[in-house]
């Protein structure tokens, strides 16, 4: 159902009213949103996975995939890359919410 005018007008006032976290804590809260909640997120590894055996794990994990696929070319690369940030990520998610 689309919106009115008058609820599309209320809604804008409200979004100027929205100024985001203050305090340092909401800032860096907020800063992790992107991680924890999405699968396009500029992280791979989540702030508590920063350890370097998080790492090397996931170094693994690429490596393992790229020998089974064995990518020709930077779009094969990309997608292979690709298929390894998606299962970190997803694998993470079940992880953290145990």
């Amino acid at each position: 159902m689309p919106s009115s005018q008058k609820q599309i007008v209320a809604n804008r006032q409200n979004a100027l009213k929205s100024t985001g976290p203050k305090s340092v804590q909401g800032k860096i809260t907020s800063k992790q949103n992107a991680i924890t909640h999405g699968l396009l997120a500029k992280e791979i590894l989540l702030a508590s996975e920063t350890s370097e055996e998080s790492r090397v794990e996931y170094k693994q994990l690429l490596e393992n995939l790229q020998q089974s696929f064995e990518p020709v070319g930077s779009i094969e690369e990309m997608l292979v890359e690709l298929v390894a940030v998606a299962y970190w990520r997803l694998a993470s998610g079940v992880r953290h919410s145990d």
